[in-house]
């Protein structure tokens, strides 16, 4: 590394000489100088606008050769690696400045299967492991002599991951809180009169209606927004209360007519909300930018359908039938097998879901499913940020393939009720 002194003499030589040479070399070193900052302006622009990349790379280590497919797209890396018959993928968000080749090491362990611990610049991955035809990831197999075997020698080496390690919650009120697992971290919890937040790893509960509404239909997560209907009224709702999640403050959207509590929302495209009420037969596009709402559907009007990236007028009717969800993906073929009891969740070419033996993953770029963990009756999964949110029993979990399955909000009510009951927003 070169010290700030010496740096200083390379500038001063490099004027002085700049200086006394004539004007014509003085102009070829302009004209090298613009050339650099040209390149270096379009090297930032470029890495700025960069949408994707792929990647094909081979990492020796010992007698193995780990071949690794990395492909980079819209935010997420999507990681296949291969060694002789085992295979391994990962699902990563990024947090590597859209870098290439961001596996620098594969540390492994081998015995009834092969388990990897993939090293970035930043170490911040988890083991994954494989028995050939299928893989597991670090909470499907943690208990295995293998992999506890494994974790005890990457912490002697400095290692650090926090699925490793047991931790205790907070307690505040009703709800207990893992502090340690929240950082950038915003939480809304439903309490029938309002929410319990924690923002920045502080809780608060706030009390909005003066009665309580059980079921919160009309409750949904759109980035940093949490939505809910005005629940002040018994019967019918005139509007919507949007809260930024970041700072607890909400804005109004106010309806013209009243709508009954049967309203339902069709889904969300380009930041416009869809709701429908059957009762009355309306339809609403709901800005939530401008925090204005529009008539869109009515008997007169008919109604409107979001197919896969095209718009089609239905009947207004159609509404009635079953909650009309907006349709913004094909399931693919595989989800038709016998084996698979509930829907998938889509997020990135990736799908989570839920299989007799456990809850998986399959990303569609490199063809690869995963066993993620193995639990029985998980409640209210959503899909965020790349992660996998979910409850069991009275505690809502958190999955991603960097730190494997953390338990974040612990609250007895979620053992009784989870509809809408949670949202995430991370920073």
């Amino acid at each position: 590394m070169i010290n700030s002194n010496i740096k200083i003499s390379i500038w001063y030589f490099f004027f002085l000489g700049y200086n006394i040479i004539g004007d014509g070399m003085k102009r070829v070193f302009e004209t090298i100088i613009l050339l650099a900052v040209i390149i270096l302006l379009f090297q930032i622009i470029s890495l700025i606008f960069k949408n994707g990349h792929k990647a094909n790379y081979v990492i020796s280590v010992n007698d193995k050769n780990f071949s690794i497919n990395e492909v980079y797209k819209d935010g997420y890396y999507h990681i296949a690696i291969y060694e002789n018959n085992y295979r391994f993928n990962l699902y990563l968000k990024d947090n590597y400045s859209k870098s290439k080749k961001i596996i620098k090491d594969i540390i492994y362990t081998t015995g009834d299967m092969e388990c990897i611990y993939p090293v970035t610049s930043k170490k911040d991955l988890n083991i994954v492991c494989s028995g050939g035809t299928t893989v597991h990831s670090y909470p499907a197999v943690s208990t295995k002599p293998l992999v506890t075997a494994f974790v005890a020698e990457l912490k002697n080496k400095g290692y650090k991951n926090l699925s490793w390690e047991k931790s205790n919650p907070t307690q505040d009120g009703k709800i207990s809180y893992y502090q340690e697992y929240l950082d950038n971290y915003y939480l809304y919890i439903w309490k029938y009169n309002g929410f319990y937040t924690l923002r920045n790893k502080v809780p608060s509960s706030y009390d909005m209606f003066n009665r309580d509404i059980y079921n919160n239909d009309l409750g949904i997560v759109y980035k940093n927004k949490y939505i809910v209907a005005d629940y002040s009224k018994k019967y019918d709702f005139d509007s919507l209360m949007i809260f930024d999640m970041t700072n607890d403050t909400f804005k109004k959207v106010n309806f013209d007519t009243k709508l009954s509590y049967n309203s339902y929302y069709n889904g969300i495209v380009k930041d416009k909300l869809y709701l429908a009420d059957p009762t009355n037969l309306l339809q609403y596009e709901i800005n939530l930018k401008n925090h204005k709402a529009k008539l869109i559907g009515s008997k007169d009007l008919n109604g409107l359908y979001y197919d896969k990236g095209s718009w089609g007028t239905i009947n207004i009717y159609d509404f009635t039938k079953d909650k009309l969800k907006f349709k913004y993906y094909d399931i693919p073929d595989m989800f038709n097998e016998s084996n698979v009891i509930v829907e998938a969740y889509k997020s990135n070419d990736v799908y989570f879901y839920v299989k007799n033996d456990g809850i998986y993953m399959y990303d569609a770029i490199s063809d690869m499913s995963k066993q993620l963990f193995v639990v029985n009756n998980v409640k209210a999964p959503q899909v965020s940020y790349g992660n996998l949110y979910y409850i069991v029993d009275d505690t809502l979990y958190v999955y991603s393939d960097k730190v494997g399955t953390l338990p974040l909000i612990k609250n007895n009510e979620f053992k009784f009720n989870t509809n809408n009951i949670y949202g995430v927003y991370i920073k």
